[in-house]
């Protein structure tokens, strides 16, 4: 493979290759082959064990656990509810629903936007791959439109949130449906990692650790090459300092309580 991909970028007078979010189980095989790690920072929600979503919220300190609290009962408050559907019960409707709230949060960047996503993409996945999607829509108390929707891919013990958006501003209801109800799913189906998405450190209050991942670089300028290897040690290192400092401001309990000890708590 690695033969192949040097002699397109050869043949088409590339710069380099890049190789993005590496698995941890093939990077050292690529690495060998003269590519460079560089460490970045993203976020991952770990089931440790929870039994119900009370253990979840037990995690968190005093203040945290009324915070997510309030979040919550803002959303109910407001009139609105949230459904969760996967497999069998997603609608091919419920994906062109979907086209529509991930084209409206592209639009609200202009030109920073991310907007790759044909129309004709998410509807697409009805046929042969809705046994991997979880949507998460909100309604208004006896309405059928949902007012916004998340989308999620789960595989294995994996989750992975994606895409979302919104008609109205409703308050917490981006944190309800990207990551309060998907992480209650998670707990009911035996998920035991959840993958949020990069960006945004209030994602720390909501449980998610910061990790390291990998992208891996080879440039066939040697000028470009030689300022990465003198400079990629101090880069990854300032990287690590970065996620360990974020770590600490997580709001968990000091002391951890047993998954299933908890019902309930303030």
């Amino acid at each position: 493979m690695l033969e192949a991909i040097e002699s397109f970028r050869a043949a088409n007078r590339l710069s380099g290759v890049s190789f993005l979010y590496v698995d941890p189980g093939w990077q050292a095989a690529i690495e060998a082959h003269g590519y460079l790690a560089w460490r970045h920072q993203s976020f991952l929600w770990e089931n440790e064990g929870y039994g119900s979503f009370e253990d979840y919220l037990a995690r968190f300190d005093k203040n945290q656990r009324r915070n997510i609290r309030r979040e919550l009962q803002a959303v109910e408050s407001q009139g609105v509810r949230l459904e969760l559907a996967n497999g069998e019960r997603i609608t091919r409707q419920a994906l062109e629903q979907m086209v529509g709230f991930y084209e409206g949060t592209n639009d609200q960047f202009g030109p920073w936007a991310a907007r790759y996503l044909t129309p004709r993409f998410l509807p697409s996945l009805f046929e042969g791959f809705r046994h991997r999607i979880l949507l998460a829509s909100a309604f208004r108390r006896g309405e059928s439109r949902p007012v916004g929707m998340s989308f999620l891919l789960t595989k294995g013990q994996g989750l992975y949130g994606r895409y979302w958006g919104s008609r109205e501003r409703i308050d917490s209801l981006h944190f309800a449906a990207c990551y309060y109800e998907p992480i209650r799913w998670a707990i009911q189906n035996g998920v035991r990692r959840f993958d949020p998405g990069i960006g945004s450190e209030h994602k720390l209050r909501r449980g998610f650790r910061a990790v390291a991942n990998h992208s891996l670089h080879r440039f066939a300028d040697p000028r470009l090459r030689g300022i990465m290897q003198r400079h990629i040690d101090q880069i990854n290192s300032q990287q690590q300092e970065e996620i360990d400092s974020l770590n600490r401001a997580v709001p968990f309990a000091e002391a951890r309580p047993q998954p299933g000890s908890v019902r309930r708590t303030k």
